[in-house]
């Protein structure tokens, strides 16, 4: 896996966030996601993650809420939509 792209936005269908991100981060960068130099955990907790975007019951959300951290050259976005986005940083920006 060699193709990176500027930013890469990933709906999650189903299974955790967390491995939603870690596919994102890998696709911007070009990687096998085992092959990242940054863990997410050294970040943020993908457990809390995956328990912070858990599906609801309902579509409606009262709160619109997202979360956004930097890893692996990436600036991450989460939406309550869970959608991941992974925009890879100029070096400038990290």
């Amino acid at each position: 896996m060699n193709e990176r792209a500027n930013t890469v936005e990933t709906p999650i269908t189903d299974g955790r966030v967390s491995e939603a991100v870690i596919h994102a981060i890998s696709r911007v960068n070009g990687v096998d996601p085992l092959e990242l130099d940054s863990p997410l955990y050294d970040t943020i907790d993908p457990d809390a993650l995956d328990r912070l975007f858990q599906p609801t019951p309902t579509a409606a959300r009262d709160i619109k809420s997202s979360v956004s951290f930097t890893v692996a050259g990436c600036e991450v976005t989460i939406t309550d939509n869970r959608v991941v986005a992974a925009k890879r940083l100029s070096p400038v920006d990290t």
